[in-house]
């Protein structure tokens, strides 16, 4: 597994943990400091969950030392960072989506184009 690959799978942790933390301790305190209205904290709590499982994946993940290991896992993330940044793409082109959408989009379209960068390299 390569260094950058390692460094990404670390960035994305802390990045999944900060989001998760957030959303799934305090969704409204959260989500009220990207003026994101309204929030449904029930589905704000989910996703923290999710979140957080990615955190600790991608944590494993930084520690393992093969390709192998990470195989699914990138697979996993190269999904969900595509469909993530479509999902929000639409939703600000076609359903006025708060203006932190665009990080959203930014980020998990920047993870998922990393993910499918890291997975053509190493294969």
């Amino acid at each position: 597994m390569t260094q950058g690959m390692r460094t990404a799978f670390l960035i994305h942790a802390v990045v999944a943990l900060v989001f998760g933390l957030g959303l799934f301790l305090i969704p409204a305190a959260f989500l009220g400091l990207f003026n994101w209205t309204p929030i449904d904290p029930t589905m704000s709590r989910i996703f923290g969950a999710a979140a957080l499982g990615l955190a600790v994946s991608s944590w494993m993940a930084y520690r393992a030392q093969s390709f192998a290991e990470v195989r699914v896992k990138l697979w996993l993330e190269m999904v969900y960072g595509v469909l993530g940044a479509l999902a929000g793409l639409y939703q600000l082109l076609f359903a006025s989506a708060p203006a932190f959408t665009w990080l959203i989009v930014i980020i998990l379209g920047g993870f998922g184009a990393a993910w499918i960068y890291f997975y053509q390299s190493a294969r």
